[in-house]
């Protein structure tokens, strides 16, 4: 049995490993759409990479990522750069068409912007989905300021708004991989404070 990337992909399609199941590990039927998007994932979060990169980071087969990559690209979901895969103009008309907190993105429109001129601070509001703290909308500080969280993004585990939401929680959510629950704790008893 494999260890690391390649069983957690297994994993993740539904697959299990070793002996007459090795097909199992190369997404069929509903694992076809969980292979691409884990392609995917790995564009979003790395930006460009190659098939052999894209494999080794999510688990699935070299030949698997060929055979996705030349289907998304297909669709627009993926572009070809410098020999490398990134995110198509697909995904990304689709990703803009997302809108599952509009009344809470419009309502929050101008508290927001109180919040910049008060703070100075660039802003954004998040709400927790899927486990994961999702960002609604934002607010840089300035006008040219580079604004990074985009809506629909994932923030990670760790991060201000995990904090924050365990904190006005009435109970501490578990702590996030790489912390202890003491180290957590605390960080929540702070927020609160």
């Amino acid at each position: 049995m494999s260890s690391g990337p390649e069983r957690e992909a297994a994993e993740r399609l539904g697959g299990r490993e070793g002996g007459a199941m090795d097909h199992a590990r190369t997404p069929s039927g509903r694992g076809v759409l969980e292979g691409a998007f884990l392609l995917l994932e790995e564009l979003a979060r790395v930006g460009e990479a190659g098939p052999t990169g894209l494999s080794h980071a999510t688990g699935l087969p070299k030949s698997t990522v060929h055979r996705l990559l030349d289907q998304l690209t297909a669709l627009g979901a993926v572009e070809r750069h410098d020999g490398g895969y990134r995110i198509g103009a697909t995904v990304a008309r689709l990703g803009r068409s997302w809108n599952a907190h509009r009344a809470l993105e419009r309502n929050a429109a101008l508290p927001l912007r109180h919040l910049v001129s008060v703070t100075r601070a660039t802003v954004c509001l998040t709400v927790p989905h899927a486990g994961q703290m999702t960002v609604v909308t934002g607010i840089p500080a300035a006008a040219r300021e580079f604004f990074p969280h985009l809506a629909g993004q994932t923030l990670p585990p760790d991060s201000a708004a995990d904090v924050i939401f365990a904190a006005a929680g009435p109970t501490a959510a578990p702590p996030p991989q790489g912390h202890t629950s003491a180290q957590w704790t605390r960080r929540v008893r702070r927020a609160r404070e």
